[in-house]
């Protein structure tokens, strides 16, 4: 009686037990996660290889031929499965999901493989035979049949494949590309011996058992630091947004306020400050001012500011510097590096202020430029689009607050006017001395649009006389009077 060496119980069960805890550890976070399908390919190898343990585990455990025969073509199933398996696995790393096309061409060729393996005797025959390996290990094995030296290069030009599509992944962490490109080294040479051992082309000791395990080991471990490095950055991700939503909170917060402000005040002086304070603590900017336009004149004037950027009572025209740029074309403007830009009409004060960039927001009102709201910085910074949009609210506010301080001022004016003439109108029809009524009435015809002042040289002239309008009343002055 011929003593068969067998793997010992207790490996195969611990083995069993590290690939099997491996799959469900891929499978559960492929259920969690079912758009990652890299987990799907990770726990269809554990669980082929598991099945590749048990399989060999009957194939040299077994006296009885057809046992023999039937792990060994069981044993050759996994192995061109394996290869299906790896190539998914390998493409779905590299770029993030499998390619059809190969898959169901890889497909196709292992179904073909695994049927004429396990129907008929190319690969595997019904005969065996007693084998010993290097190490005296002694074992049944089936004869080998025709074909199964053809699939020592199948296995090879598939490894070798995924070895190559890995190698050119850049996008993949070095470490990472590292730990697969040596995993792949070891499983394909192991998965050579081990065929070419089968074939009788080699003699040599079985070594794909431990190769499929540390295989499956290493890539859990891969996995499980590719899912730390992902919680590691989420958190990151979560901690910069949780950032910018506070930051966000504070701009709108400061937004509200300024519209806040525009509503309840009237002295425009005291809304603009306000409203540049709120504007400089939104961006960051130590220097923030309104240029404001006089009237339909081509001036702008500086009507407030925070920091030092521009001196007191500084003006400039339409078209010159950025701001009289910004109001003339009536859109924004940022500059990088201001002081060597030749737009700029003052670098000397910005260099000694330590100003680097501006931006430069037009202040407009039913099409009309009214102003400009302009930002220095003194650190290089950039704004994005989220923030261009709180500034120009402001822009906006600040067009808001010079509006309705200039309707209130038109309206305070319009007031004054109308109580003069009330005033006027009362004293002529109350009084009888013409000499104080004409007194009263030149007295505040400048400063009165109602009071329209006609000379004698107009075509609505009498002989002699020069006539003054008062709404409703019309008088005819004596020009020598």
């Amino acid at each position: 009686m011929i003593e068969i060496s067998t793997m010992p119980p207790w490996l195969l069960f611990l083995m069993l037990g590290a690939v099997s805890a491996g799959g469900l550890y891929h499978l559960c976070l492929w259920l969690c996660r079912r758009n990652d399908t890299l987990q799907l390919w990770a726990a269809g190898w554990c669980a082929i290889t598991g099945s590749y343990l048990v399989s060999h585990y009957v194939q040299v455990s077994s006296e009885a031929p057809e046992r023999v025969v039937l792990g060994s073509r069981l044993m050759w199933v996994c192995a061109l499965l394996i290869i299906l398996v790896v190539v998914g696995l390998a493409q779905t790393l590299v770029r993030g999901r499998c390619s059809r096309r190969s898959i169901v061409f890889l497909g196709g060729l292992n179904a073909t493989l695994v049927l004429v393996t396990m129907l008929t005797n190319l690969i595997a025959t019904d005969q065996i035979y007693q084998r010993t390996d290097r190490l005296g290990g002694q074992y049944w094995v089936p004869v080998p049949g025709p074909l199964m030296v053809l699939l020592v290069p199948y296995i090879f030009a598939a490894f070798i494949y995924c070895f190559t599509i890995v190698w050119r992944a850049t996008q993949l962490d070095r470490g990472e590309r590292r730990a697969f490109l040596v995993s792949f080294s070891v499983y394909v040479a192991g998965g050579l011996n081990d065929s070419l051992h089968a074939a009788r082309l080699i003699q040599s000791v079985r070594v794909f058992d431990y190769a499929f395990v540390a295989a499956a080991f290493g890539l859990t471990y891969l996995m499980v630091r590719r899912y730390t490095h992902l919680c590691e950055s989420l958190e990151t991700e979560v901690a910069a947004q949780t950032r910018n939503l506070r930051t966000r909170q504070e701009q709108l917060g400061a937004l509200v306020r300024a519209g806040q402000v525009v509503m309840a005040g009237l002295d425009l002086q005291t809304v603009l400050t306000r409203l540049i304070g709120e504007a400089s603590r939104i961006s960051g900017a130590p220097h923030v001012a309104v240029l404001l336009r006089d009237g339909d004149s081509r001036r702008l004037r500086m009507a407030a500011q925070v920091g030092d950027a521009y001196p007191p009572g500084h003006e400039l025209e339409l078209g010159q510097g950025f701001s009289g740029i910004v109001a003339e074309r009536g859109e924004p403007i940022y500059v990088e590096d201001v002081v060597d830009d030749p737009r700029n009409t003052i670098p000397d004060r910005d260099r000694a202020s330590g100003i680097v960039a501006y931006l430069g927001l037009p202040i407009k009102a039913a099409g009309a430029v009214l102003g400009v709201l302009v930002f220095k910085t003194v650190v290089p910074r950039s704004f994005d689009p989220e923030e261009l949009v709180i500034l120009t609210s402001l822009a906006h506010q600040a067009a808001i607050a010079i509006e309705k301080a200039r309707l209130y001022a038109a309206l305070e004016d319009r007031v004054s006017h109308l109580q003069t003439v009330t005033r006027l109108n009362r004293m002529i029809s109350s009084s009888l001395d013409g000499d104080r009524v004409l007194h009263e009435i030149i007295q505040a015809a400048p400063s009165c649009p109602a009071l329209r002042w006609r000379p004698s040289g107009s075509r609505t002239k009498r002989r002699g006389c020069s006539r003054l309008s008062i709404s409703p009343i019309r008088l005819w002055m004596p020009i020598g009077r």
